[in-house]
């Protein structure tokens, strides 16, 4: 659907046609084997296909989407080139602790709860599945609980830093 509207708003003028615009589909390895999965990417490639045929859109590697916006004169990159080493290149990366964060519900789409069940959590921060941080707070509870209603459909990354600056992070949806 977020492609669509992209090409939607591009092709009837919301967007500027003669921009660089990019959009990436991502999908979870496990939903390979589900009955309807190969049905909705094929749904999904003969659309782009379809603006593809009309000159609309390119497609390009993560690989030549980077060459792009590093070598684009006049292009403002500079929410590209976000600083993100402070963010873990995965869950699995972050410090081992007995300190355990839970959340729940997982999924929400209404209020989700943030518990640490060792310190008090510091700092925390949410980024969206292109990295980008969407909330933090630094509240020094225990507990924290959080409205995600405005928050888009999808996965969230939570790196919460404890009092004693040990981090700690898990995944979450949205819907």
């Amino acid at each position: 659907n977020q492609l669509k509207t992209l090409f939607t708003n591009v092709h009837n003028g919301t967007y500027d046609a003669n921009q660089y615009y990019t959009q990436a589909v991502q999908f979870d390895c496990r939903d390979v084997s589900k009955t309807n999965f190969i049905k909705r990417l094929c749904t999904i490639l003969d659309t782009v296909n379809n603006y593809v045929k009309k000159g609309w859109v390119e497609w390009a590697t993560i690989t030549e989407k980077d060459q792009y916006w590093r070598s684009a004169s006049g292009l403002d990159s500079t929410y590209y080139f976000l600083d993100c080493d402070n963010l873990p290149a995965s869950i699995s990366a972050m410090k081992k602790t007995e300190n355990k964060i839970v959340i729940s519900p997982n999924p929400a789409s209404d209020i989700l709860f943030i518990t640490s069940e060792g310190e008090k959590i510091k700092q925390f921060e949410i980024y969206d599945m292109t990295g980008k941080i969407v909330f933090a707070a630094s509240p020094a509870l225990q507990s924290y609980s959080l409205n995600v209603k405005d928050f888009d459909s999808g996965l969230y990354f939570l790196k919460v830093r404890s009092d004693n600056d040990t981090l700690m992070g898990t995944k979450f949806i949205v819907f």
